[in-house]
């Protein structure tokens, strides 16, 4: 009977320091996960009315002059052009695919398989300025694995263009063929679908801008919601031809 006990006894001393070794562990993986969700990319897309006053601060920053214009056939004209808003560059209307092959958060979407023009994006590389959060980054792509249409883009005041038209307008003359479409454009740009911060004081996009075939770039535009719009605050340029 003492034998019994003192096993009994054994047993529970036992149990007690292994649920001692185990239970730090166990806590310290709960922390770990909770600390890893927290990390994880749940984009919060903007809206329509905060994606249209982003473009607008972006376009009228002069940000995107796209290429130079001929020189002017007079002094009035000359003039005109300085006291005008530069030329716009032509929006396509659907946004950009971005794809991250080397992040080891972000699985790349299905869109990024099987298409030789779409590239990594390099947004959620370590060079790029830390100022920008990489979790804002993580959800800026993770929010752009597919292409949508910009909702509502007729009634904003650019150019617009089909990414389908602009395929074909290169197929048949490349940037020849393009200029001669939109004689009065800059050049071409492509954005995302712009997500916001948590608190949905900041907002992050990108955007490709391309004028030929040796002028274009690719950013990430960081952008603070203020009483007078949004405002950028950071760019950092990935790519640049």
């Amino acid at each position: 009977m003492k034998y019994k006990l003192r096993t009994f006894v054994l047993e529970v001393v036992m149990v007690a320091a292994a649920i001692a070794l185990v239970a730090p562990l166990v806590g310290y993986a709960w922390r770990d996960k909770q600390a890893r969700d927290r990390e994880a990319p749940h984009p919060k897309l903007a809206s329509q009315e905060d994606w249209h006053s982003i473009l607008e601060e972006l376009t009228t920053s002069g940000r995107f002059a796209g290429a130079p214009l001929p020189p002017p056939n007079s002094a009035a004209e000359a003039q005109a052009r300085r006291e005008s808003p530069p030329p716009p560059m032509v929006l396509v209307t659907s946004t950009l695919v971005l794809c991250e092959f080397e992040d080891p958060v972000i699985t790349p979407g299905p869109a990024c398989k099987g298409d030789e023009h779409l590239l990594q994006s390099g947004i959620t590389s370590v060079d790029v300025d830390p100022r920008i959060p990489l979790k804002l980054r993580r959800e800026l792509v993770v929010a752009n694995s597919g292409s949508v249409a910009i909702p509502n883009a007729a009634s904003w005041q650019w150019p617009l263009v089909e990414r389908d038209a602009i395929r074909k307008l290169f197929k048949q003359g490349g940037w020849d063929g393009f200029y001669r479409e939109f004689p009065q454009s800059t050049g071409i740009m492509e954005i995302t679908h712009p997500v916001l911060s948590e608190s949905g004081s900041q907002a992050l996009i990108y955007v490709e801008a391309s004028c030929g075939g040796l002028c274009g770039s690719g950013e990430i535009f960081l952008l603070e919601r203020t009483q007078a719009g949004w405002k950028v605050l950071l760019n950092y340029r990935t790519w640049v031809s």
